[in-house]
């Protein structure tokens, strides 16, 4: 009895795994998917790790001394002058020396605090230049995706059209066998059937290589079976179309404008450290040692190891000035070069803003176009739908010729065909258009 049921309760597990495994995905569960299996987004999560330590090196290299202890053990065998008698002997001594010191910097220019700003900027760079990189990710998988439905739904059309043709067919077959008609009428039914057939088979190869596209991108196992939700279409929504007030919002909040603002704040932080590399660096220092030392040969020659301790205890404080007067116009060298860095990302900074300027532009007429061209195609769509649904019925009444049928169903496919690649470009513009609004692809779904 315990048996059947562990067998039971296994046989519910695989076919629960099997459900899960044929799980149907949307769009946003695609770009998820993506998001977290992608090993550039990893590679970025690395990094972005590495700038937070690099940030907390900063902050403790700014406000915390740096303390050491040493320890030095020394053997010597000669002459050497007892203390106890002032007189010399021949022996073999042992010494160790304890030195505990401390040092910071107190004024090096503030770099110390430069770096601290650096650091800053350097970590708010890497999370922009993950999002930046998600964010790419998210519109070649939308684009993918859209592209892997196109074809599947596609394919869906075709199949019912096969099914249409094989009893146009079946149909006319039958009609010639009982001789109320010519062959040619059931040869021309069998050849639209194959045609048909020929259609959907390389609808299919196109299918199958547009989720191949997917799997790819989406870092999705390339012998795993992906469902994608076909019968997702997102509504496309009135979206702001202003392309003077998105274009002065993305060229300064954009994910690409703030990696490079933040090049350019690095360039301005490091100019400003240069600078002050002119003036003298003052550092602290501070300690105290002592030591301990024995004679092998006569071990009570010399006081005991805590009374020596006690008694060579040295304590010092010390302030160093380091003034610089010449190093071969090195930092001079370096307040060009950091000049340079700085003019090199403003300019970039300011190329990229107008380039950003003219993809908003740009991406608005487009969108406006895919508007239009999607309402066209949609009303060419459902006029062609009518008109073929005539026809076939024409046909199988046998008003009309297949000729006819044919071009009345090659123009409902293309039309359909059409639509369907016209609302899903205008789904991907919208969504860009979106993105320059500041709203990342994958929180529009």
């Amino acid at each position: 009895m315990k048996t059947n049921r562990i067998i039971l309760i296994a046989l519910a597990l695989t076919v629960q795994l099997g459900s899960e495994a044929q799980q149907t995905m949307t769009l946003k569960d695609c770009m998820q998917y993506a998001i977290d299996n992608s090993l550039k987004v990893k590679e970025l999560s690395e990094e972005n790790r590495k700038s937070q330590v690099i940030r907390r090196d900063a902050i403790l290299n700014a406000f915390t001394p740096n303390v050491n202890l040493s320890i030095n053990v020394e053997y010597g065998d000669g002459r050497m002058t007892d203390p106890s008698t002032n007189m010399y002997i021949n022996a073999a001594m042992i010494g160790d020396n304890y030195t505990l010191n401390g040092n910071i910097v107190l004024f090096n220019g503030f770099e110390a605090v430069n770096n601290m700003k650096i650091a800053k900027v350097a970590v708010e760079m890497g999370r922009t230049n993950k999002q930046w990189e998600t964010d790419k990710i998210c519109l070649s998988t939308m684009e993918a995706y859209y592209n892997a439905v196109y074809y599947s739904r596609l394919y869906n059309i075709l199949n019912e059209q096969v099914a249409i043709a094989k009893r146009s067919f079946e149909k006319a077959k039958r009609e010639y066998e009982l001789g109320k008609s010519d062959r040619s009428k059931m040869l021309e039914g069998e050849g639209f059937l194959a045609e048909m057939e020929y259609r959907r088979a390389d609808c299919e190869a196109q299918r199958n290589n547009a989720l191949l596209t997917l799997k790819d991108l989406m870092f999705y196992p390339i012998e795993g079976d992906l469902q994608v939700d076909t019968a997702f279409v997102a509504a496309y929504a009135d979206t702001n179309n202003n392309a003077a007030e998105i274009a002065s919002y993305a060229r300064e909040n954009s994910d690409e404008v703030e990696m490079l603002n933040g090049q350019r704040d690095k360039a301005q932080l490091m100019l400003n450290t240069s600078r002050w590399q002119l003036l003298p660096k003052v550092e602290l220092n501070a300690g105290f040692q002592t030591a301990h030392s024995v004679f092998v040969d006569y071990p009570d020659a010399l006081p005991s190891y805590f009374d020596q301790i006690s008694d060579k205890i040295q304590k010092y404080v010390q302030v160093s000035i380091n003034i610089p007067i010449f190093g071969r116009l090195g930092k001079y060298s370096k307040i060009s070069r950091s000049k340079s860095d700085f003019q090199i990302a403003d300019y970039q900074l300011k190329a990229k803003q107008k380039t950003i300027e003219n993809e908003v532009y740009r991406a608005v007429d487009e969108a406006q176009s895919a508007e239009r061209s999607m309402c066209q195609a949609k009303k060419s769509a459902e006029l062609q739908g009518e008109l073929f649904e005539i026809n076939r019925k024409k046909y199988d009444h046998g008003t009309i010729s297949y000729i006819e049928y044919s071009t009345a169903y090659n123009k409902y496919l293309e039309s359909e065909a059409q639509y369907m690649s016209k609302l899903f470009t205008l789904n991907i513009k919208n969504s860009v258009l979106m993105y320059y609004q500041g709203i990342s692809y994958i929180n529009q779904l």
